[in-house]
């Protein structure tokens, strides 16, 4: 008795309770992390960046390193039968071309974080982490941005390709009821 409660507290086939948390909650916060991560360790704490130029070219490419690194592999490696998490990716590309779509993906999605969090702060609504006057990048505003653009482009690839699939098989669906159509009237002529 004493041993199978020993052994039911060690299985290791027993499921944890991150398990029952959503996957789409988990790829929200490793989004977020990886976002906020890039903006501040290579803006906020990169010695080298010295001007706005430098900050937006090294959070781009800090940006799209962690997008293809650590969030992808990540996502891949929490899909299973039952829960597609490729979805949730914008490039789900391997290899070079993944990493260079990423980098290119970064490049652009980080113009309007950039502008939103200054909009942001010109008015007074900021997540001011540092207490400095105007800071124009702050990690964990430029993390809920991110989440709600990368969301935006990832709904709309979605669509894209529900609406391509949708098409092919309405031109497929098309095509049979042709063939269909076509050995019904032979069937007929055969008949008379």
């Amino acid at each position: 008795m004493k041993k199978n409660e020993e052994f039911q507290k060690q299985n290791p086939y027993q499921s944890d309770k991150l398990a029952k948390i959503p996957s789409w909650i988990k790829i929200l916060l490793l989004k977020y992390w990886a976002a906020a991560a890039a903006f501040y360790f290579f803006a906020v704490a990169n010695p080298i960046a010295q001007n706005e130029d430098q900050y937006y070219v090294w959070v781009s490419f800090g940006l799209g390193i962690f997008l293809e690194y650590i969030v992808k592999t990540l996502v891949r490696f929490m899909k299973n039968s039952t829960d597609n998490t490729y979805r949730f990716n914008l490039i789900n590309l391997k290899g070079v071309v993944s990493l260079l779509l990423n980098l290119v993906y970064s490049f652009v999605i980080v113009i309007p974080i950039m502008a939103i969090t200054v909009l942001l702060q010109q008015h007074g609504i900021s997540i001011n982490l540092f207490g400095e006057y105007a800071v124009g990048i702050e990690p964990l505003m430029d993390g809920f941005i991110f989440l709600l653009i990368d969301a935006i482009a990832v709904l709309i690839k979605n669509l894209i390709i529900k609406g391509i699939k949708k098409y092919k098989f309405y031109k497929q669906e098309k095509k049979a009821q042709a063939i269909i159509g076509a050995a019904n009237i032979k069937k007929e002529e055969e008949d008379k």
